[in-house]
Order: C-alpha cells, then structure tokens, then sequence
C-alpha cells in the first residue's frame, strides 16, 4: 500500500474517533486525537494548545 494511502486511512481513522468523542461529549479524551501544540483556525472558532 502506498505511503499517500496510508496517510489517508489514518487520517480517516483519526477523524472518525474526533467524531466519536465529540458525540459522545467525551471531551476529556479529546488528548488522545489532539497533539499538545496543536493549533486550530475556522471561521468560527481559533483554539491552541500550550507550547509547553
């Protein structure tokens, strides 16, 4: 399997669990999807993790 369809897969499967939490309002487990400098933009929304 190619590296690109790798990335794809996990990135999908990754994703899927971001959904999973979210619905299940189980946000204290939001740190096993997100990285701890993780830096988010939307229209709506900006959000960032500590730098530490």
């Amino acid at each position: 399997m190619s590296e690109t369809l790798t990335d794809r897969i996990e990135i999908a499967d990754l994703f899927a669990k971001l959904s999973r939490l979210l619905d299940e309002q189980r946000f204290d487990d939001l740190h096993t999807v997100y990285h701890h400098d993780i830096e988010a933009l939307s229209p709506r929304a900006n959000c960032a993790g500590s730098k530490s």
